[in-house]
Formats: structure tokens, sequence, C-alpha cells
């Protein structure tokens, strides 16, 4: 993975000095949909109202009742920064942030939680007229966290995930474009989202500069 972004940096860089207009500064913004648990996994922490500091782990407390749903689901906002190489190669950074819909009513359910995610992307894209296809593979960090009603208690789940995702986008303009994509991880299930993309040319920033 490190390798493969390494190798594309190189390429990309090497690229724009020879062709400073082969390049798009690409900022995205949109609303995802993506699978998460249904329960927190580890016992909750117990909270210092005072100084909110951790101060000891707490066994897990006994389930109320059992969850008729295996999975939840977390619905948020997304944002990325990235670059378009030469109209096929695609990389970027993106940070999501959102909120957790779970059918488990349990002590450790994770219906409500706040969902935070960072991940780095590669992929490719090819136009057809108006209309771009794509395909990225995404790899970060996901988290949930989440507070009992009395404060007492702090629950907190991280994971690493990796998935694939396939997307088109129709270009309303030479800088604007509406997307969407369908997300599968490794497990096979899926999420998906929309996108708003702006694109700036490296042309556009030079002149800018140069003014």
């Amino acid at each position: 993975m490190r390798i493969g972004v390494c190798v594309a940096m190189a390429i990309t860089g090497c690229a724009t000095v020879r062709n400073p207009q082969m390049w798009n500064l690409d900022e995205e913004v949109g609303v995802f949909v993506t699978p998460r648990p249904a329960r927190f996994d580890d016992p909750p922490e117990h909270v210092d109202s005072d100084s909110t500091a951790v101060e000891r782990r707490a066994p897990a407390l006994p389930a109320a009742e059992v969850a008729p749903l295996d999975g939840a689901t977390a619905i948020g906002g997304v944002a990325r920064v990235g670059v378009t190489f030469a109209d096929h190669l695609v990389g970027g950074l993106e940070f999501e942030i959102g909120g957790v819909q779970s059918g488990a009513i349990d002590s450790q359910s994770t219906d409500g939680a706040l969902h935070m995610g960072i991940a780095s992307v590669v992929g490719v894209t090819g136009r057809l007229g108006r209309i771009a296809l794509g395909a990225e593979l995404v790899a970060g960090q996901r988290k949930l966290e989440r507070h009992s009603d009395d404060l007492q208690w702090f629950y907190l789940d991280k994971n690493w995930f990796l998935e694939t995702r396939l997307r088109a986008d129709l270009w309303l303009t030479s800088w604007l474009a509406l997307g969407a994509y369908v997300a599968f991880d490794r497990d096979g299930t899926t999420g998906g989202g929309v996108r708003i993309t702006v694109a700036i040319p490296d042309s556009v920033r030079r002149q800018r500069r140069s003014k």
C-alpha cells in the first residue's frame, strides 16, 4: 500500500515538472452511509466528572435485551482534499463525521454514538464525455464514541478499515461535478454516498499567482 502510494507520488511529481498543466486540485464534500457495529465490543470506562479523566475499566454491563439487528449504520458528512493527475490517477485524504443508528437497545448499543473517520485514497478514473467513472481503494481508521446518559461512562470503539469504491460523476461544468459511489469492505458489506466535487486546474492556480 505504502509502496504504491510512493510510486504514484513519484510519477506524479516527475510528470508535473514536464507538463505543469496535467494535474488538478480536487475538493469534495458530500454525505456518506457506512455499516458499523450494533454494540461496543469493549466495556465502558468510568470518567471522573470533575476532571474528565478516565479512572478505571468497568466490566461489561448486562444486556437488557437482545438486539434485533446484527449491525448499525453511520450517516454523516465527508470532506476530501486530493489531486487528479493526467485525468486518470486520483489521490487524496478524507475526513468523516456523523452519527450512528443502531437496532441494539442494551447498555452497550452504539445507537447515538459519534462516528469519526480519516482515510487516504488512491484510484483511477476515466471520462466519457461529461461522465467520469472510477475505482478507488480507501484505507484509514474509524472511531465511535458515546457517553452514557449520566455522563459517567465512556464507550469507545476504534478500527482500521480497507474498502474499495466504484463511483460515477457527472461534470456539470469544467470545474463542478455531482457524483455517487458504492463501497465494499473486506467482509463484503456495502456503503455509499453522494459527492460534490470542485476541480481547480493547475493552470488556473498559476494564473492567480501571477497576478
